[in-house]
């Protein structure tokens, strides 16, 4: 009898055992832990999305939540949305909810930096991968056909310490964990066995930059791939379970790319107050000490302030604004650390961390947060100098402004000069003083005048088209604080008879500038500033302007000195003009929410000639 209870507490112990090793690390493994999302172009931000989807981040990349309840808007069509969370023919692999990713060979940024963008989820597991343990590693995978294809080997997952940062949307780097089986249009699992060399608690799914890719970089491929992820595990597998080391990768944590690399987060701070009171206690003094150490350990770091009250009283948001200015004032007299590089956001009572029904909850509540952030510092100090506008605080406006002008990337300057948010600082000594300053940051290039001239009438002539994003990026843009305050808007507000007027102005502006016999090198000017030489041509509609005009811009193209895709659009728009076919399949029309190509020249050729050029196949294309 003892020998058989010996043996069922034996066996008891070895299922228990089993289970607990078999306990999933990843908090809400299948997504279903999620708020409802507003919109299919919402929740982008790394902030909102943690607040939609509990326990994950984005890392500042454009990652979809898909749940099966949305109902798309009318807005939202086929044309732009079709690709979005397409749930009509791709359903969750588990519940209602998955993740959409993707891969981009194409950036917004102007450089590039970051060399293709891709999308991220990341997670704090439950606990850390402890060192001399195996784990496996799984999550489900939907992928879509490639428009890149290549792209798709990179995808996997990597793991780090701890909780990380990826301020510029960067590709993060790493060659070991990819997919080693290709399947599309299905659900399938892919797996991983890993034993940790250091301990790790951060998990990252996504596609990877390896050292073979994925596809080089192009600007002329905008092509967008797209995967799903559903079911992510990270489980413990028994030491005593027969695995083949050789299936088991040592691993501690991926090489990073400097200049590119994702940093570990700075630890932030809370100082806590008395009821009504914006004085600083010692503690809360001591706490900021030991912030101020980190912040200037990272330069360049920006932070969200954000500053709380209990209950009690009235007036909670100007209380909240005191409280924020307490901290800032103590941080910038004492450390010497600047306010311009925190976003503010006095909160009062709107986002309580306990309760406000006991003395211990509204004691958490009477608080200001630092968190830090991934906006650029010039993209923050440009939040505070229009901040300082709004208030009508001119003298502190211009100080950011001038300490602006040192962080800010030399595109940005022309926008600012376009900024009409700013228009009270554009006038007398100080703002001739700032557009002196602008006009010498075109010296780099070998005709700083000319430079200068047609970067200015780039500018204009996008205002009424793409001007107005271009200047709203200029500072960092809180969409669920900001969108209610209209005052962040650019507004250029013009007819279309404007719109044709100016463009009329424009292209004389530019045959002064230029000459009829003469096509812009973007190595005198820049590769901007160059474009502006296209764009007021183009969008002059002159036929027989654009004939001449031409063959001057190919003659570029051949020496390098423009692009091949504005050639494209020149020769098909001339060829529209003229009710003709086009070439090379760049002009197209919306019809009934479909996006349909004007008639070709000739379908079978349209793929050979753009690749001449350079330019992406087009695949399923649509004619009139």
């Amino acid at each position: 009898m003892r020998f058989y209870l010996i043996q069922f507490f034996f066996l008891f112990f070895l299922f228990f055992s089993s289970i607990g090793l078999a306990q999933n690390l990843v908090n809400n493994a299948s997504f279903e832990k999620n708020t409802p999302i507003d919109c299919l172009s919402c929740d982008i931000s790394d902030e909102l999305f943690s607040k939609k989807m509990t326990g994950w981040q984005n890392l500042n990349s454009h990652t979809t939540i898909c749940n099966c309840n949305y109902q798309k808007k009318s807005s939202e069509g086929k044309y732009k949305y079709g690709e979005v969370c397409p749930l009509e023919k791709i359903q969750p692999k588990d519940g209602c909810t998955m993740i959409q990713m993707g891969y981009v060979p194409q950036c917004l940024d102007w450089d590039h930096v970051t060399k293709g963008c891709a999308s991220y989820l990341s997670t704090l597991l439950k606990e850390k991968l402890a060192m001399g343990k195996k784990y496996e590693i799984s999550y489900w995978l939907y992928i879509e056909e490639p428009k890149d294809p290549g792209y798709e080997k990179h995808i996997g997952f990597t793991l780090f310490p701890d909780k990380i940062r990826n301020p510029v949307g960067a590709m993060i780097p790493q060659n070991v964990f990819q997919i080693d089986t290709l399947i599309y249009h299905q659900w399938y699992q892919v797996k991983w066995k890993i034993q940790p060399t250091c301990p790790l608690q951060y998990l990252v799914l996504g596609a990877f930059r390896g050292i073979d890719g994925p596809p080089v970089h192009n600007i002329d491929k905008p092509g967008n791939n797209i995967y799903f992820i559903d079911e992510v595990s990270v489980k413990e597998i028994e030491v005593n379970t027969v695995v083949n080391q050789e299936e088991v990768t040592f691993f501690c944590r991926p090489e990073l790319i400097p200049g590119l690399a994702v940093r570990s987060e700075v630890k932030g701070v809370r100082a806590y107050f008395d009821s009504g009171k914006d004085l600083l206690s010692d503690l809360s003094k001591t706490e900021l000490d030991a912030f101020a150490i980190r912040a200037k350990q990272n330069p360049k770091t920006t932070y969200l302030i954000s500053g709380h009250t209990d209950n009690v009283g009235s007036d909670h948001k100007v209380l909240s604004e005191k409280r924020i200015k307490s901290v800032l004032s103590y941080l910038e007299k004492e450390h010497k650390i600047p306010s311009l590089r925190f976003v503010a956001m006095p909160k009062g009572i709107d986002d309580p961390n306990s309760s406000n029904d006991h003395e211990t909850g509204r004691k958490q509540n009477r608080r200001v947060e630092i968190e830090q952030r991934d906006y650029d510092i010039e993209e923050v100090v440009y939040r505070n100098l229009l901040e300082y506008v709004f208030q009508k605080n001119i003298p502190q406006a211009f100080k950011a402004l001038n300490v602006w002008l040192h962080f800010a990337h030399q595109k940005s300057k022309i926008l600012m000069i376009n900024d009409p948010r700013i228009e009270v600082l554009k006038t007398g000594e100080r703002w001739n003083q700032i557009n002196d300053r602008v006009r010498k940051s075109y010296q780099k290039f070998p005709k700083s005048r000319l430079a200068y001239s047609l970067d200015s009438l780039w500018a204009e002539d996008q205002k009424g088209r793409t001007l107005k994003f271009y200047i709203e990026n200029l500072g960092s843009y809180i969409t669920h604080i900001d969108s209610t305050n209209t005052d962040w808007n650019v507004n250029f507000q013009l007819t279309e008879n404007e719109k044709e007027q100016r463009d009329q102005n424009h292209l004389k502006t530019l045959l002064q500038l230029l000459g009829k016999e003469n096509w812009v090198k973007k190595s005198e000017v820049g590769a901007r500033a160059a474009t502006g030489n296209f764009l007021v041509i183009q969008h002059s509609m002159d036929t027989v302007l654009m004939d001449a005009y031409l063959p001057k811009l190919k003659i570029r193209c051949l020496e390098g000195e423009a692009e091949w895709k504005y050639y494209a659009l020149m020769y098909d728009r001339l060829q529209i003009n003229k009710n003709l076919p086009q070439r090379y399949g760049t002009q197209y029309q919306i019809i009934a929410e479909e996006k349909m190509l004007f008639p070709l020249e000739d379908s079978t050729k349209v793929n050979v000639w753009r690749n001449e050029l350079g330019l992406q196949a087009l695949n399923n294309f649509n004619t009139k």
